[in-house]
């Protein structure tokens, strides 16, 4: 935003200071300088000691490749004559090798490679065994994602052979392309450029009807994929100080690891395992929230839980809800080395916390946790994180509005929740919640009727006719539909929570700051609408003639509540007046004048009657007038026949033969 809009907009130099990131003195100058007519001040450039080196400094960068170090750079100018300090040289190093870099920086675009045609293969450096180094060749379909991992004794011509022929028949298949590094196996030379093939490699092509390509030397992104299944691989199967695996005793039990850890990255059996994992939340009402999101390894179906917090009742709580939502309990549930599970390492073996074990053993499963500091072993739910933060937590990006509760936060998890697992999945092109109910679900053990509320802190039973229960000499309110109901309550520092066990599971009803004796927490929510009061009585008839007025319409109800206010004497006389006078006269009419009765104050009969007629028209009586300016219509008699007072009128002998005549 301009300088002089962001001041116009506060009218404040230091909040447009802010907005546009410069000095308040500056908005001030550019303020003065519009009200004193002048032009704009410009701002002034100002040197540095670098300046007169800079040549030299962008050469040195370019020749190497954006390497070199600050130290020696600084060397260098020193002895050009340079007199500033080794930091002044750094500032301006950085800013030419981030051009440098901008410059020439590789722009990688997504592949979206076709089914059937691309296999990559790699090698990684296998573990030792009986004093011997192997080698293990993995290969990668990039469509599917497959992945493939053979213990390898050598990389030799026939070992290699063997690979790709176990590979291809354990895919099913032969793709169209087949694409790896420049071994000698492959590649024998480069001659101007030009890959030349090993005629060895070139015959076991074209007896398998593939194409085999190699990526550009000293280039790994190329062939990314397999490269990233390589790292992992290793990671899972080399006995490293990370992954405290022991000693392979025999090539055979390599060969075995290798089946196993294709098994299960390739094809995660159904019911099998379940991820989860949490992410920063909305802020809601001044207080921050959780997400927590569960991610189910076979069918990808996703989970997406508000939670005001990560303690352990939360964690229980949301742990049931998601079992009861995929209707069974997996055999696996992986997640982080956070406290409510791990409490510490002891020479790398995780402690678990007693209580996450309790919880495990009563819902028949497993508890596991990833290698520290490798979200990678549990990348699904990583991603299933992003994706749920990206969607439902307001930013600039999303342009999402601030919740206003917590049941609105709710509420967009749910809808999220039936968008992301009613769609096709780009990696099983299946749709989620149709693979949880017709594969995944079956393998699933069931959910125990009653969940774990050991944590839950104590019971409560809410009064059939006040939703208030006592916690620790206060009183606090649930849902007004939980009367009757047992609750749990437990207490923190500054807040206490309850939750209500029903058939959905543990859901928190209400969390409450700690309040004193004497003064009861109250959530408006939790209470029914208010009956009416002595100033907002409810008219119900309780008889026919009753329900007869009252069915004359809003007016009727109107005139008796004001007549009923103002002591109307025969009150009922007069409404089966009205009631037989709607029947002549017709109800709208009637209803109108009972309204008009009311707003005036005029509760008798003739006072209803004389509304109507002159309302409706059927007297003589109208409601409109009209203006008559010919004077020859006018009814009042006027000063026209006090014209010929005081003056004789002239006889003619027509008066007197009309006399005559009749005489």
């Amino acid at each position: 935003m301009e300088i002089l809009a962001a001041y116009d907009l506060t009218r404040s130099y230091r909040d447009a200071a802010k907005i546009c990131g410069v000095s308040h003195n500056t908005v001030r100058s550019y303020v003065k300088a519009r009200q004193e007519g002048a032009q704009a001040p410009v701002a002034r450039q100002r040197g540095r000691m670098t300046d007169p080196f800079l040549p030299q400094m962008i050469s040195w960068v370019e020749q190497s490749h954006g390497k070199i170090r600050g130290d020696v750079v600084h060397e260098k100018l020193l002895a050009l004559g340079f007199t500033g300090c080794e930091r002044t040289t750094r500032t301006a190093l950085a800013e030419l090798k981030a051009k440098y870099r901008a410059r020439n920086v590789r722009v990688h675009r997504p592949w979206t490679p076709e089914p059937g045609l691309w296999l990559q293969y790699d090698y990684g450096d296998g573990p030792v065994v009986d004093g011997m180094k192997t080698v293990l060749f993995v290969a990668w379909l990039a469509f599917s994602r497959f992945r493939i991992v053979i213990a390898l004794r050598d990389k030799t011509m026939p070992s290699v052979f063997a690979a790709l022929d176990r590979s291809f028949r354990l895919i099913g298949g032969v793709p169209t392309y087949v694409l790896t590094d420049n071994e000698k196996t492959v590649t024998i030379e480069h001659v101007a450029g030009i890959p030349v093939r090993n005629h060895q490699i070139v015959a076991f092509a074209r007896h398998y009807s593939t194409s085999l390509q190699t990526c550009l030397p000293a280039d790994p992104a190329s062939k990314g994929g397999v490269e990233n299944a390589v790292k992992i691989a290793k990671a899972d199967l080399v006995p490293k100080e990370t992954n405290l695996l022991p000693e392979y005793r025999s090539f055979a039990e390599l060969e075995a690891a290798c089946e196993a850890f294709m098994e299960e990255v390739n094809s995660p059996e159904p019911g099998l395992w379940l991820q989860y994992d949490y992410g920063d939340g909305p802020v809601v009402d001044g207080m921050k929230t959780v997400l927590f999101v569960a991610w189910l390894a076979f069918s990808r179906f996703r989970i997406v839980i508000a939670l005001r917090d990560k303690t352990m009742p939360s964690v229980f709580a949301a742990l049931d809800r998601s079992f009861r939502l995929i209707g069974g309990v997996p055999t696996y549930v992986l997640t982080d080395n956070e406290k409510t599970v791990t409490i510490e390492h002891v020479a790398g073996i995780p402690v678990r916390n007693h209580q996450i074990v309790a919880f495990a053993r009563h819902y028949s499963t497993s508890l596991q946790t990833c290698l520290p500091a490798d979200p990678a072993s549990k990348g699904g739910v990583e991603n299933a994180v992003k994706i749920a933060k990206a969607d439902l937590v307001p930013k600039e990006t999303n342009l999402l509005p601030e919740y206003r509760s917590f049941a609105e936060l709710e509420a967009a998890c749910e809808a999220f929740m039936e968008e992301v697992n009613s769609r096709v999945h780009l990696a099983t092109l299946e749709i989620p919640k149709d693979m949880l109910r017709v594969l995944e679900r079956p393998r699933l053990h069931p959910v125990p009727a009653n969940p774990v509320t050991a944590s839950f802190g104590q019971t409560r039973q809410v009064p059939p006719n006040m939703p208030m229960i006592t916690f620790e000499q206060s009183r606090y309110s649930v849902p007004h539909t939980l009367m009757g109901e047992l609750v749990w309550v437990r207490g923190t520092d500054t807040e206490v929570v309850i939750v209500h066990v029903g058939d959905a599971g543990p859901v928190e009803v209400a969390r409450h700051q700690l309040t004193r004796p004497g003064t009861p927490a109250i959530i408006d929510a939790h209470f029914p609408p208010a009956p009416a009061g002595a100033l907002e009585r409810v008219i119900r008839p309780t008889n026919k003639a009753e329900e007869e007025f009252l069915a004359l319409g809003a007016g009727a109800a109107l005139w008796l509540k004001e007549a009923a206010a103002a002591g109307t004497q025969k009150i009922r006389h007069k409404m089966e007046r009205a009631v037989t006078l709607a029947k002549v006269l017709g109800t709208d009419e009637v209803d109108k004048g009972l309204g008009a009765a009311a707003v005036h104050q005029r509760f008798t009969h003739e006072d209803l009657l004389s509304i109507v007629n002159t309302g409706s028209g059927t007297g003589q009586a109208t409601t409109t007038t009209r203006t008559v300016t010919d004077h020859t219509q006018w009814l009042s008699q006027g000063t026209g026949g006090w014209a010929a007072f005081g003056t004789t009128p002239a006889t003619t002998n027509d008066d007197f033969e009309g006399a005559i005549d009749e005489h």
